[in-house]
């Protein structure tokens, strides 16, 4: 299975923290429509050739207190006066993000070196797989200001965003976090149902109906047979559901 790496996880991620590094703000991909479906053909019920530009590169502005809340998660409180202001109201400052990421990876290397001998990156699958566990099992504390999340839940919970979030973020490349768990992504403009001026009525795209089950998941004498995953992204649904109920129940 493709690691974090192939899904562009690290571009996502470089890409957070430097969200306020230029102009625009990188912090929400516009839109409505990506391009990725075309706009309806209403005379004839049908999808047309023509698609929307990907409107999803063009990041909007946000507003001042959006701005305010983002200076603070990445950049950390105490160098923000509105924000700095309040911290002894939630128990100490925030450490931002870009620290939080600096710091921690320091460490990350200082504990694969005292075990295995070499930074984390050099080290072998097997010895990465050992170190690990020592990582999330007490190297880090759980941050107050983070939902008592420690450095390796905020990691998770990054990676599984540029694996599977939309790829104007900079992760999810070529859609294939998507393809990896049967997601198609945004339908729109299309949709699934479209309106038919000929017989003013809407109706059902032939490979995505809304009524009944799509075509290639319909088995011998009508029966429906959901389209299986593949086996890595059975694991990757597994994952994904046993973090969150573990999450859930701290």
């Amino acid at each position: 299975m493709p690691g974090a790496k192939a899904f562009g996880v690290v571009d996502y991620v470089d890409r957070l923290l430097s969200a306020f590094d230029g102009q625009p703000i990188r912090l929400f991909a516009g839109g409505p429509f990506s391009g990725r479906n075309p706009y309806p053909d209403n005379k004839t019920g049908t999808p047309s050739h023509h698609r929307p530009r990907d409107s999803f590169k063009h990041f909007i502005a946000p507003t001042r207190l959006q701005e305010l809340f983002w200076r603070g998660e990445l950049f950390g409180t105490p160098s923000i006066p509105e924000l700095a202001a309040l911290d002894a109201q939630y128990g100490g400052p925030k450490t931002g993000l870009r620290d939080l990421y600096r710091q921690s990876l320091a460490k990350v290397d200082r504990v694969a070196e005292s075990v295995k001998g070499a930074p984390f990156a050099k080290l072998s699958t097997p010895d990465q797989d050992t170190v690990l566990p020592m990582l999330d099992d007490g190297a880090f504390k759980p941050d107050p200001r983070r939902n008592g999340d420690t450095f390796i839940d905020t990691l998770i919970r990054h990676t599984l965003e540029g694996c599977f979030s939309a790829p104007e973020y900079g992760g999810n490349t070529h859609l294939h976090g998507w393809e990896l768990v049967g997601l198609e992504g945004d339908s729109q403009p299309l949709g699934y149902s479209i309106f038919d001026q000929t017989t003013n009525a809407y109706v059902e795209r032939a490979g995505h109906p809304m009524t009944t089950a799509n075509p290639d998941e319909i088995g011998p004498g009508g029966t429906v047979v959901p389209k299986p995953l593949s086996a890595d992204g059975t694991t990757v649904q597994h994952t994904i559901a046993t973090l969150a109920n573990t999450l859930s129940n701290r």
